[in-house]
């Protein structure tokens, strides 16, 4: 579903959000990822940032972004290529293309843990 609306958005799909959640997320053991809503689940996120699986979810999704690049929107291909950019420099430049494209998570604590990995060149 992220992947979907990355890609629809991208391509200058338009997104309906609703107030009302109309699916039930179900939360078990086998799940990949899971919900980042309780402190220990924020807690093994920070460490998929420090080991470098954080890094490894962002190469994932720029691989399979990279294919629609093309049929981007100027403003989404730009976003895509700076972050991309981004990566690959030091420090400063790192954070201040970071804060120049204003990405940000759905949470305060993903925001943070997006900024701790640019900082220590795991984003």
């Amino acid at each position: 579903d992220w992947w979907a609306y990355q890609a629809i958005t991208a391509v200058g799909g338009r997104m309906i959000l609703g107030d009302a959640p109309t699916l039930l997320y179900r939360q078990h053991a086998e799940n990949q990822i899971g919900a980042n809503d309780t402190l220990r689940a924020s807690l093994l996120r920070l460490g998929a940032v420090l080991d470098g699986r954080f890094a490894h979810w962002l190469d994932v999704q720029i691989a399979s972004l990279a294919p629609l690049v093309d049929h981007m929107t100027p403003e989404a291909r730009h976003m895509f290529t700076e972050l991309c950019n981004a990566r690959q420099t030091g420090l400063l430049q790192r954070l201040r293309a970071l804060r120049a494209l204003g990405l940000y998570r759905q949470s305060a604590r993903g925001t943070a843990a997006m900024w701790a990995a640019a900082a220590i060149g795991r984003l």
